[in-house]
C-alpha cells in the first residue's frame, strides 16, 4: 500500500506540483527581488554549466543540504567532521540566496552551490557528477526528487535537528500524505524532542526516528567561545546586571519597547540592535527616541555611552557578543509576526523577553518552563505595559543563580553534534569515535 501511495505522490509531483512551482517562481520573480536572485544564480554560465556542476567531478563529498539559515545547524557538524577527517570533502547546497555567503565562507566547506532544480534528470546529473557518500539535511527542506534519486544511487540520507510538532500542517490532511511519502525515503531521522518523535512515529517511521536533540546549541556555544571583538570602551563602568539588549528588532518591537526604555532607564542601560540597520531605519529609531526625550548614540561613532542614553547598534555580525554583555534581552519579531531565535541570548545566560508572537520558536516556548524561583528563562509579554511590569519583576529579583540555571539548561541540551557525526562517519568506514 505504501509503494502505491509513493508512486501516486511522485507522479503528481513530477507532472503537476513541480511544473506549477517552477511557474510560480518565474511569475513571482517579476515582483520579488529575492526570488529573482534565486533564479538568476541558478542560470548556466557562458559554457552552459549550471552552478552545481562547477566543481571537479567525482569528489565523493559528504553532502549537506540547508534551505537557508538552517545552515546554522550544519556548522557544528561540518566543523567536527573536518576535525576528525580533514581530508574529507564537504559539499553544501542551499535553496535560498540568503545562504550563499554564509555557506561559501564557512571553514570546512569545499564547495557550496544553489540546490539543483528538483527534477529527475537534473538530480541524476548532479549525483553522477559529485558521487556523494551521504546526504544530511538540516532541520527541514526534504525535496522529493532529491531523496528519490539519492535512494536510487544508494546514498545514505539523514534528516537531523528535525522538528515536527503535532500542530504542524504537515501532520494532518493533505500535508500528512505528502510528509509520509517524502519522509519514507529517508534512512534516518534525528528529531529534537519527544513531541517530534511522536509525530514521526504516528506517520509510521518508528523504525528510523530517534531523539537526537538540536545541533544549533553547539553552534551557538562555539560562537560565544570565540567572540568577535566589541568596542569595550563603550561598556566601561556598566555591569551585566544593568544592561538590556534588544536584538533583531523591527519597528513594531521598537514601538513596544520605547516607553519601557523611558520608564526604566534610571535602572538599566538599553542597547537596540535593529534587524535591518539601514540608515532609514536607524534615523527612524532616533526620531522615536528623541520624541520621548531619550538620547541615543551610535555604536560605530560614539565617543562614549552615557547613562540614560540608548546605544543604537549600526553594525552587523556582533549580536551574539552583545547579548553576552547583559543579563536581560528582548528578541525581535515577537511584536511583529514571528520571533527570531532566542537561542543566542539564552546561551549567554540572559533572561529573554518576547512579545505575543513567539509560538514559531521551539526554545521560546520550552524555556518558559526553565525557572529559578519566580523567574522563567523566557518571559512572554502582551504589550508595553506587560513588558515593563515583567521586566521590573525580573530586575528586582534577579540574582546570579538565575543565569546559572539558564546556562545549565543550555548545557544539558548541547553536545548532540556527536551523534550526527557518528552517523556521518559510518559510510566512511568509521562509526566508533
Amino acid at each position: 500500500m505504501r509503494s502505491v501511495t509513493q508512486s501516486a505522490f511522485y507522479l503528481l509531483y513530477r507532472l503537476i506540483a513541480w511544473p506549477a512551482l517552477r511557474g510560480a517562481f518565474s511569475l513571482l520573480a517579476r515582483f520579488n527581488k529575492k526570488i529573482a536572485l534565486g533564479l538568476s544564480m541558478r542560470a548556466p554560465d557562458k559554457d552552459g554549466r549550471p552552478p552545481w556542476l562547477r566543481w571537479e567531478e567525482n569528489q565523493q563529498p559528504i553532502w549537506f543540504h540547508c534551505a537557508s539559515m538552517e545552515f546554522e545547524y550544519a556548522k557544528p557538524v561540518i566543523r567536527r567532521l573536518k576535525e576528525l577527517r580533514p581530508e574529507q570533502k564537504v559539499l553544501v547546497t542551499y535553496f535560498s540566496p540568503s545562504a550563499a555567503k554564509a555557506t561559501s565562507n564557512f571553514p570546512g566547506v569545499d564547495f557550496a552551490t544553489p540546490m539543483p532544480w528538483d527534477t529527475p534528470a537534473t538530480m541524476r546529473k548532479f549525483l553522477e557528477w559529485h558521487r556523494p557518500k551521504a546526504l544530511l539535511i538540516a532541520r527541514t527542506d526534504t525535496w522529493p526528487e532529491m531523496l528519490r534519486q539519492s535512494k536510487n544511487f544508494g546514498i545514505p540520507t539523514l534528516l537531523f535537528s528535525a522538528t515536527f510538532g503535532q500542530g504542524s500542517g504537515r501532520a494532518r490532511g493533505p500535508g500528512r500524505w505528502i510528509a509520509r511519502a517524502s519522509f519514507s525515503l529517508l534512512d534516518q531521522i534525528f528529531c529534537v524532542g519527544d513531541e517530534d518523535f511522536e509525530t514521526f512515529r504516528s506517520l509510521g517511521f518508528a523504525d528510523r526516528v530517534k531523539i537526537g536533540g538540536d545541533t544549533r546549541y553547539d553552534q551557538v556555544s562555539a560562537r560565544l567561545a570565540e567572540p568577535k571583538p566589541l568596542r569595550e570602551d563603550l561598556f566601561l563602568g556598566k555591569t551585566p546586571e544593568t544592561i538590556f539588549v534588544a536584538g533583531s528588532t523591527w519597528p513594531e518591537d521598537e514601538d513596544a519597547l520605547i516607553d519601557v526604555i523611558r520608564d526604566a532607564r534610571n535602572h538599566l542601560n538599553f542597547v537596540v540592535v535593529p534587524h535591518e540597520p539601514t540608515e532609514e531605519h536607524l534615523q527612524a529609531i532616533e526620531s522615536k527616541l528623541a520624541a520621548k526625550e531619550i538620547w541615543s548614540c551610535r555604536y560605530s561613532t560614539a565617543t562614549e555611552w552615557t547613562e540614560g542614553s540608548v546605544l543604537l547598534v549600526d553594525k552587523i555580525g556582533i549580536l551574539a557578543e552583545l547579548y553576552a554583555k547583559g543579563r536581560f534581552a528582548l528578541v525581535g519579531g515577537s511584536f511583529k509576526k514571528n520571533v527570531h531565535s532566542v537561542m543566542e541570548p539564552l546561551a549567554a545566560g540572559a533572561v529573554v523577553f518576547v512579545g505575543p508572537h513567539f509560538g514559531n520558536n521551539r526554545e521560546a516556548v520550552e524555556f518558559q518552563n526553565v525557572k529559578h524561583g519566580l523567574i522563567a528563562a523566557v518571559q512572554s509579554t502582551e504589550d508595553t505595559q506587560d513588558l515593563f511590569e515583567k521586566l521590573e519583576l525580573v530586575r528586582v529579583n534577579y540574582t546570579s543563580d538565575v543565569t546559572k540555571t539558564i546556562l545549565e539548561a543550555v548545557r544539558q541540551r548541547s553536545g548532540r553534534t556527536e551523534d550526527v557525526v557518528r552517523w556521518c562517519l559510518a559510510p566512511l568506514g568509521d562509526a566508533s569515535h
